[in-house]
């Protein structure tokens, strides 16, 4: 029979992303400053808002026309028509709605609420502003386990997870 351990660890002392910002080199520069060592087949779980952070995947609402299905999803809901269309932009269909929920086929192929776009921890804070998902969340993923391997000498795994909205639940999930 195998043996299986399980440690986390937190990394300490991520300062907040901005766009442009090397995700690789901060995890590691955070990481050597605590004396953490990376080992061979370690797991690196980064939330997507750090990736869409770095990567700029930021949204500017008043930059943004609803359409007229925006508006039609808008007064349905009860949310903003700029705020749908952005969820019509990101989604291959609006499976639907479920009250002030939008749920929505994305366009990574999996099927969520309001298609991966999130409004919570982008500073500065800002009703207008919105986050989407990385435009390429498995090339973000194999660029930092680039790096991070050039850098520690380590074979790592990065994922790039998010909290997923379930339409089927009254929660969210943090999926892998």
């Amino acid at each position: 029979m195998t043996k299986w351990d399980l440690s986390l660890y937190a990394i300490r002392g991520i300062p907040l992303i901005k766009p442009g910002d090397n995700v690789g080199q901060i995890v590691y520069q955070c990481t050597e400053a605590d004396g953490f060592c990376f080992e061979d087949g370690d797991v690196l779980i980064l939330a997507h808002k750090v990736i869409s952070k770095a990567e700029n995947t930021i949204i500017q609402l008043s930059e943004i026309r609803p359409s007229k299905q925006a508006k039609d999803l808008a007064a349905k809901t009860g949310r903003g028509p700029r705020l749908c269309q952005v969820y019509i932009n990101e989604s291959s269909e609006i499976v639907g709605t479920e009250g002030r929920m939008v749920i929505t086929w994305h366009k990574f192929g999996f099927r969520d609420t309001s298609a991966g776009v999130d409004r919570s921890n982008i500073a500065p804070y800002s009703e207008d502003l919105v986050s989407i998902l990385p435009k390429d969340p498995d090339a973000s993923a194999r660029g930092i386990r680039s790096q991070l391997k050039e850098l520690s000498g380590k074979e790592l795994a990065v994922i790039i997870s998010d909290t997923f909205g379930n339409p089927t639940r009254q929660a969210h999930l943090g999926l892998l």
